[in-house]
């Protein structure tokens, strides 16, 4: 099972006290549930959204630090459909924002950003599945056929 995270739920596993508690303790059991069963995939700009989003509220240093972090972690980070780290990229920067604007293209009634559209990309591309609270990026993964979790928070907290 490959499942892509969006910046919230990124936000919400890798820090504390930065989203609601309710947030992450639906993807700690999220995570909990699935264990080694998936692999926890997301886009470098997804990254760079969470590390400035982090800056923003915590300082340059803590921003660094949540990098670093990242950066060690099992999660794959994707640059278009290569690993970050790779060293000859098969689609540039401007390719991948290419594809992604031409997908939003094709759904028009979903307001996104160009990074929310490339995790839902990969996603309908590998026939992966996408975790996210926000509702404009569920709505656009289900209106293309990607499986969206979590279903309901309450699935997860057993309320």
């Amino acid at each position: 099972m490959v499942v892509y995270l969006d910046k919230e739920s990124l936000l919400a596993r890798l820090t504390t006290n930065h989203r609601s508690e309710q947030k992450q303790a639906v993807v700690d059991r999220f995570f909990e549930l699935t264990g080694q069963r998936a692999y926890y995939v997301t886009d470098a700009y997804v990254v760079a959204e969470v590390v400035s989003a982090f800056r923003s509220q915590r300082g340059a240093h803590e921003a660094l630090d949540l990098y670093a972090d990242i950066k060690a972690s099992d999660m794959l980070v994707q640059h278009g459909s290569d690993p970050w780290d790779e060293g000859e990229l098969s689609t540039s920067p401007r390719g991948v924002m290419d594809a992604a604007a031409e997908f939003l293209a094709q759904y028009p009634k979903h307001d996104v950003s160009l990074q929310e559209a490339i995790l839902v990309l990969q996603a309908k591309r590998g026939d992966d599945c996408l975790f996210s609270f926000d509702g404009p990026l569920r709505s656009l993964g289900r209106a293309c056929g990607v499986s969206v979790y979590p279903v309901t928070e309450d699935v997860y907290l057993g309320s």
